[in-house]
């Protein structure tokens, strides 16, 4: 899932990556995930790219969007507490 922002005159200005996903067990899963961002995020435009809400746990993902320049700039933490009910 992404998406792509347009200005007034139709110019491409933004592209986030919020989901991108290979079928799992898939024999080059990290092949499929760089070529479906590549595809995505259009190299060839000057404009701003960015991945949200992308979890460090898929590391095939991250390590791909390493590759091609992204860098960390803020992440989730998800916190729990336990209550004990009685």
């Amino acid at each position: 899932m992404f998406k792509r922002v347009f200005d007034a005159a139709g110019s491409l200005t933004a592209i986030t990556l919020f989901r991108c996903e290979a079928a799992p067990g898939h024999p080059d899963a990290k092949g499929v995930l760089k070529r479906a961002v590549l595809e995505i995020m259009q190299p060839g435009h000057a404009c701003k790219r960015s991945a949200f809400n992308i979890r460090a746990s898929h590391k095939e993902l991250v390590e791909v969007l390493t590759e091609l320049g992204f860098n960390a700039g803020m992440e989730q933490v998800l916190m729990v507490r336990e209550y004990n009910v009685e």
